[in-house]
């Protein structure tokens, strides 16, 4: 074999190797993503929100108070969600 046989079939093998080297970071690069993709998409990591009981989802309570002529009433934010009508519950 010559010199020139000897160094193209180093250059092949060479290539060869960094072809097999590249399919593999590509493979692991698409594990990666798809991890991080349902990483996003679990509902686990997201807090959930849901109607609050106190005030029904309206974010004011309903208060009875007696109504006398002339007399304005001012409806006060619900202390339980503040005024937001949801709860934001912590994730699991």
């Amino acid at each position: 074999m010559s010199l020139l046989q000897q160094r193209l079939a180093a250059i092949t093998d060479t290539a060869a190797n960094l072809n097999a080297q590249l399919f593999e970071l590509n493979r692991l690069r698409d594990r990666v993503r798809k991890a991080k993709r349902s990483a996003r998409r679990s509902p686990s990591t997201k807090p959930t929100e849901s109607k609050c009981p106190a005030c029904n989802g309206t974010g004011y309570p309903v208060v009875m108070q007696p109504v006398r002529p002339g007399r304005k009433i001012y409806s006060a934010p619900c202390t339980k969600c503040g005024g937001k009508g949801r709860i934001t519950n912590a994730p699991n």
